[in-house]
């Protein structure tokens, strides 16, 4: 993570200098403070974002409950969460340990409750 931060950060600043100097920016009155903006927008677009803007529902080491099927009967199983990410699409993707992995609320839920209720389980 920091190696890419710096990378990101580095070409940042690479092509706010160059664009500085083919528009002549070292005459700026604000002292290149254009950079800090320019650069927030770089990390931004490439995906940066900070911690305390990600609501997650679950942390790594949580309880999760997983649709599982087999011989085409759909079930919930419980197990551990040990890995997530978004998606190319934002969804939340969560790795149950050795259970399987999914997208929560669809396939992978915080209570057995939610996942029964997507099941269409009554009890």
């Amino acid at each position: 993570m920091r190696e890419r931060l710096v990378e990101l950060l580095q070409s940042a600043r690479d092509f706010a200098e160059k664009q500085c100097e083919e528009n002549a920016c070292s005459e700026c009155p604000a002292g290149k403070a254009c950079d800090v903006g320019f650069i927030a927008d770089h990390l931004i677009a490439n995906g940066i974002t900070l911690a305390e803007d990600i609501n997650v529902p679950c942390k790594i080491g949580d309880a999760a409950w997983v649709i599982r099927s087999y011989k085409g009967k759909k079930h919930l199983q419980k197990g551990i969460i040990s890995e997530m990410f978004f998606t190319d699409h934002m969804e939340l993707m969560i790795v149950v340990k050795h259970i399987g992995r999914g997208i929560w609320g669809k396939s992978v839920f915080g209570t057995l409750q939610d996942g029964q209720k997507v099941l269409g389980v009554v009890e």
